[in-house]
């Protein structure tokens, strides 16, 4: 196999033992940065990410998988400081799973996973034919919490942060709260169906991307017919509700921050 990596990157020969035990290698017009089929699992569709880190290493992840960098290492077959610039021997640091948030429908049943990793970082996995499949096609997207939701009294305030991990740390103080797979951007109308006709608070991250997705969230319930919208920023440095219980925020802190923000639409 010929693999022809850009001339510009000192040291990127050395890497030619590795890329010559992969299949499919073809190099992106990104500077350095290639896709070749994953060693770990059956990949006729070539998914595995190849780029020079900043250390002059080779980096490798898959998204068709969840193999970790060391299991794609040991299906290589090489020792690891071939994966390095001039045998330099550095470690990469490795991912850890940290967290799993399981998206169910109606009746409680696992439709996908939000898996969280440190360092941070987010996969999606589905549930098919009762085993995991690293990616979300077809899959039929729902809130978070949704049985929850679905149980509790419409007349309760719904609150909206931008990801899972604020919603446990308010579900589990007693709050009904949701929010969507993928973050910010990723509000779909059928959200905002679900909604209808309920008092909803948004919360959110206090970054451009953060109050974006507010902005679009809001107008998507207000077409909707949610039956009052509020839009609260949280006071002081907080990013986000997770870091108001961090700093020692109390439920009764937070009922008042909420309601003491005016509504911003009623429809």
């Amino acid at each position: 196999m010929s693999v022809q990596p850009a001339a510009t990157h000192s040291g990127i020969a050395s890497y030619a033992a590795v890329l010559s035990r992969l299949s499919g290698v073809r190099w992106l017009r990104r500077e350095n940065t290639a896709i070749a089929r994953c060693p770990v699992h059956n990949d006729s569709n070539p998914s595995l990410g190849l780029w020079i880190g900043r250390r002059r290493q080779l980096m490798a992840r898959c998204w068709g998988c969840s193999a970790q960098f060391a299991a794609i290492v040991r299906a290589v077959g090489l020792p690891q400081s071939v994966w390095y610039a001039d045998g330099d021997r550095r470690r990469v640091v490795q991912r850890r799973i940290v967290a799993h948030y399981a998206y169910l429908d109606e009746h409680g049943e696992i439709m996908y996973e939000v898996v969280r990793y440190c360092p941070k970082d987010f996969r999606q996995r589905r549930m098919e034919n009762g085993n995991w499949v690293w990616n979300m096609d077809g899959v039929r997207r729902v809130l978070y919490h949704l049985p929850d939701l679905l149980k509790a009294d419409q007349r309760r305030m719904v609150l909206i942060p931008e990801g899972e991990a604020d919603c446990e740390a308010l579900a589990t103080r007693g709050f009904v709260a949701t929010c969507n797979v993928g973050g910010a951007g990723k509000w779909l109308p059928s959200y905002s169906q679900c909604l209808a006709g309920r008092h909803v608070c948004l919360l959110p991250d206090k970054d451009d991307a953060g109050f974006a997705h507010t902005a679009m969230v809001a107008g998507s319930l207000m077409t909707f017919g949610a039956a009052t919208i509020r839009v609260v920023v949280l006071p002081g440095v907080c990013k986000d509700v997770s870091d108001f219980f961090r700093a020692g925020g109390t439920v009764d802190e937070l009922k008042r921050v909420v309601y003491g923000f005016g509504i911003w639409r009623k429809t």
